[in-house]
């Protein structure tokens, strides 16, 4: 089984916040975007790529999205789950990014990324221990971005955005929605600005999560939150990548639908990222 549409994230790019040089890093953020935006138009029907927004200076990002935004193989918005300066995606330094992408009709694409910059949370506490930051750096990451979004109301403040959380596993996002869910009851002065349980937010249509094809949990997924929100996605290169058996997996899984298979393969994504249908 072959991939159709690839979406290039590009996990080194966004590291480029390691430089005391914001100058500098806007440069090469630059750089990659002329470069991938002329790889992509070489095969427009089946490669499509995200832009890396400078969350150290926002201005900077805003003026980079506007710029690409007419390049029709531009997918989305390429966020870290943290940015560099510690702050979590409700920080309110970060609305010009969301406005933007909504107004571009844009989707935010938060992309985890293991032991290195912008540092996600747990990275420095757990010894160095490679097998437990490869295991649960990235789920962790991922609680934090979804937490920080729905917390903080993003999804109320724009109504339109849409969202997803890219390579942090998806098991642990049912079972993250009951602790959300139970402390938003007991304690909702913490996050003012959210106004529903945060499973009512995901079920809203303009939030999505991608799997890795191997998670035995996948049915379990599905069958807790539905078949509307989940993302296929291959992580090649990655060592831990199922590929080339991937789409193979999700398409041969035995408690799945074919209404599941399909919207799970393709048709989520294309409610994600319209421009894929181009």
């Amino acid at each position: 089984a072959l991939v159709d549409i690839g979406v290039l994230y590009p996990t080194h790019v966004s590291s480029y916040c390691a430089l005391r040089d914001a100058g500098f890093e806007n440069a090469l953020y630059r750089a990659y975007h002329r470069w991938v935006a002329d790889f992509c138009a070489q095969a427009p029907k089946r490669l499509k790529w995200t832009i890396v927004a400078n969350m150290r200076d926002i201005a900077a990002g805003v003026a980079e999205i506007k710029h690409w935004a007419n390049d029709p193989n531009l997918a989305g918005v390429y966020l870290s789950p943290q940015a560099p300066d510690g702050k979590l995606l409700d920080n309110p330094d970060l609305y010009p990014l969301y406005e933007v992408a909504q107004d571009l009709d844009l989707p935010l694409l938060a992309h985890g990324g293991t032991a290195r910059p912008p540092y996600a949370p747990g990275t420095f506490d757990l010894d160095g221990a490679w097998f437990l930051l490869h295991s649960f750096g990235n789920p962790w990451a991922g609680m934090a971005a979804l937490g920080a979004l729905i917390g903080g109301g993003i999804f109320e403040m724009f109504r339109d955005l849409r969202v997803a959380i890219i390579e942090t596993g998806g098991g642990w996002l049912p079972l993250a929605l009951d602790p959300l869910d139970t402390h938003y009851l007991m304690s909702p002065a913490h996050v003012p600005n959210l106004k529903r349980l945060p499973r009512d937010v995901l079920a809203g249509g303009r939030y999505f999560h991608a799997i890795d094809t191997w998670e035995r949990s996948l049915e379990f997924c599905v069958e807790e939150l539905g078949e509307d929100l989940w993302l296929f996605a291959t992580d090649w290169p990655h060592g831990d990548t199922a590929w080339p058996e991937s789409v193979e997996q999700v398409a041969k899984w035995p408690q799945l639908s074919d209404v599941s298979k399909r919207k799970i393969l393709g048709e989520n994504a294309l409610r994600l990222c319209p421009r894929l249908r181009g």
